[in-house]
């Protein structure tokens, strides 16, 4: 018999996943001053790690809120992370 356990996710802010989304295409493409206030928002969340993708939405929301309109695809970049 073979008990397969589910795969957990946990969503981290690291200096790694801030880095691919700078190299990002989609990230690239924005307003310079766009990129500018995104990145300083990330970074005042460098370090955290939440266990639901509602956590960290609720987390990122003033981040996106000061950014204006993102993307769908920076959005979801890269904050994802399996254990």
């Amino acid at each position: 018999m073979t008990l397969e356990r589910p795969l957990r996710v946990r969503f981290d802010i690291s200096e790694e996943t801030l880095a691919v989304l700078v190299e990002s295409k989609s990230f690239k493409n924005l307003a310079a001053e766009v990129r500018v206030v995104l990145t300083d928002g990330l970074r005042h969340l460098l370090g955290r790690s939440f266990r639901t993708e509602i956590n960290l939405e609720e987390a990122l929301t003033p981040v996106y809120k000061k950014s204006g309109k993102i993307p769908a695809p920076v959005k979801g970049r890269s904050w994802r992370h399996s254990w």
